[in-house]
């Protein structure tokens, strides 16, 4: 690209090789990164990128290299890039490529999203500049938005304010008349004006004028308008309508970004493993710690919290990558059946085997064998899976022919496997030989921030398996979203994500949240009282129905084996919904 071009974009501009290495940039991006063009000529651009994340980077950019025709590579993803001076910041990044005399070139362009935020400051202080009480609310009457004159005015603190309606400031005698002008414009759009007494917190009155309009904010109706003394009305009626006109355009504006940014989301896959959180890095660190040993791996975390995910991970980073990884669920089968799948029969071993059979371990020779709810295995055959681990020997069976199997284990539980041990449930030699590199998966209340990115990529996902299409997702929405407590972990919000989908009208989602469902709160509860709780309501939602379309296991994402084998453990009882009787 000739330098005059790259100079005359006000974005940051970075020129590089078909490898990667830096050829040039602009004076934009020598200030937005602190470095000198001359310092970064021929480096690498992962130098750019936190250490941690460098391997991540680099295998996309060499997997993108290879592809065969040039092509744009997103249009906006966030990304966090390191300065000169070793300080982190966050830049919306799009790539692209060109021939250039022959050689391919691939073009980077950096943006600060900073200016998002300044942005939503320059929102709320257009509000809190308005002369009277501003406020927006949903047809329940409640307070959505407001601007500081309601704590000064009012007398009520910003905490008073959360979740009032706006009749709790109206005279009594007032509030049937104000809620019938509320209820038209809801009905016909129509704005409409009218004059009230406000009550103050100390009971005092104020006679005021409120006008309102309806608006869709991010894909919901609300009522947005003004409260202000009689006396100005006239003026403040001019002025509303230039500050709703302002404030239409930058909601507008910050919903093209919110769509425009949702390219982001692409760049924070890890194979099928969707998240940029600090936990979630954690967790990836450990992955390519342990991806190209030979070690035996232990995932331990909540149902739903993707642990199959971590396991193909550590398998396609590791030198099996090209075998397919042999999965088996330690709790799906009985003991009986469970021992022939494991290590595969002969022909009449046993009544019902009419063929021989190979066993997992004996399909997984060579690869890797990834044993899903191992803490569920019968005592019986845990033994046995001990000998294969420590011996790599076995038998089918109905067979006295050993057999070898050159296999990596990968195993998973949600359960504490070292109580188990305690208990006598699970043998103490088959855990150290398991527990040989745990990694905690954890779950998704632990990694908030990457639910925004989870979200994104479910509603392309189950867009294009539904052909529907989603556009925009308004802040309140989310917000709601990272606020829930998710015992159903990633499950559970891939399925109310789906749900929501199939109820929004429009391109823009509209929240199908379970509304027994409880945000998370500072309440020092237990884990398994907060499970308890949850469980109890969304029984309650179903009228105590556990499977089907409908029923409580699906709206958890959980099967339904195991949502009744949880309330057990919990102290509910599957048949009547009630706590057993302890």
């Amino acid at each position: 690209m000739p330098a005059s071009v790259m100079e005359a974009i006000g974005a940051a501009i970075i020129v590089c090789d078909g490898s990667g290495n830096v050829l040039s940039l602009n004076r934009t991006a020598s200030s937005l990164l602190g470095y000198e063009a001359g310092e970064l000529m021929g480096q690498p651009v992962e130098r750019l990128v936190p250490l941690a994340l460098r391997g991540i980077h680099e295998k996309h950019r060499a997997d993108w290299v290879a592809a065969p025709s040039p092509r744009l590579m997103g249009r906006g993803r966030e990304l966090t890039v390191v300065r000169r001076d070793g300080s982190e910041l966050r830049v919306d990044i799009s790539l692209g490529e060109a021939q250039v005399e022959g050689e391919r070139r691939i073009v980077c362009t950096l943006q600060d999203v900073s200016h998002l935020r300044k942005r939503e400051d320059r929102l709320q202080e257009i509000v809190d500049a308005m002369p009277g009480l501003f406020y927006v609310f949903g047809s329940d009457a409640r307070l959505v938005w407001w601007n500081r004159k309601h704590e000064t005015l009012l007398g009520y603190t910003a905490e008073e304010l959360k979740g009032r309606q706006v009749y709790d400031f109206v005279h009594p005698l007032d509030r049937d008349y104000v809620s019938s002008q509320i209820a038209l414009v809801f009905a016909d759009g129509q704005t409409r004006t009218a004059e009230f007494r406000t009550l103050l917190k100390d009971g005092s009155i104020l006679h005021t004028a409120g006008s309102g309009a309806l608006c869709e904010i991010g894909g919901e109706r609300q009522l947005v308008g003004l409260v202000i003394d009689v006396s100005r009305l006239r003026e403040t009626e001019r002025q509303l309508a230039a500050r709703l006109a302002e404030i239409d355009e930058l909601r507008r504006q910050l919903e093209l970004e919110n769509t425009y940014l949702r390219a982001e989301y692409r760049a924070h896959h890890h194979g099928e493993i969707v998240g940029d959180s600090q936990a979630l890095r954690k967790v990836l660190v450990q992955v390519e710690k342990v991806a190209g040993t030979q070690s035996t791996v232990l995932l331990l975390g909540e149902t739903g919290t993707g642990k199959e995910l971590i396991a193909r991970r550590v398998h396609e980073l590791s030198s099996r990558a090209s075998r397919t990884m042999v999965t088996i669920n330690c709790a799906a089968l009985p003991a009986t059946l469970m021992e022939s799948e494991l290590f595969g029969r002969e022909k009449g071993a046993y009544t019902g085997a009419i063929s021989r059979e190979a066993g997992r371990f004996e399909l997984a020779d060579g690869s890797t064998l990834f044993l899903d709810e191992v803490g569920e295995l019968p005592l019986e055959l845990q033994s046995k899976l001990l000998r294969v681990l420590q011996e790599k020997k076995y038998e089918r069976v109905g067979s006295s022919r050993t057999r070898t199997a050159d296999v990596r284990i990968i195993a998973a539980t949600n359960r504490d496997l070292a109580e188990a041990v305690r208990e006598g449930r699970f043998r103490q030699d088959l855990y150290y030989r398991l527990n040989v590199f745990p990694i905690r998966v954890p779950p998704l209340r632990e990694r908030r921030e990457d639910i925004p990115l989870l979200v994104w990529t479910f509603v392309e996902t189950i867009g294009r398996e539904m052909g529907l299409s989603i556009d925009t997702i308004s802040r309140r929405t989310m917000e709601r979203l990272q606020s829930y407590a998710w015992p159903g972990n990633v499950r559970e919000l891939r399925n109310v994500v789906e749900r929501s989908m199939i109820n929004s009208h429009g391109r823009t989602l509209t929240l199908a949240l379970p509304e027994t469902g409880e945000p998370a709160t500072d309440e020092a509860l237990s884990l398994e009282e907060v499970q308890r709780r949850h469980i109890r309501k969304v029984l309650d939602l179903t009228g105590g129905k556990i499977s089907g379309t409908g029923g409580a296991a699906e709206i958890l994402g959980l099967k339904p084996t195991t949502l009744r084998s949880r309330m057990e453990r919990l102290g509910l009882d599957p048949r009547t919904r009630r706590e057993l009787t302890k």
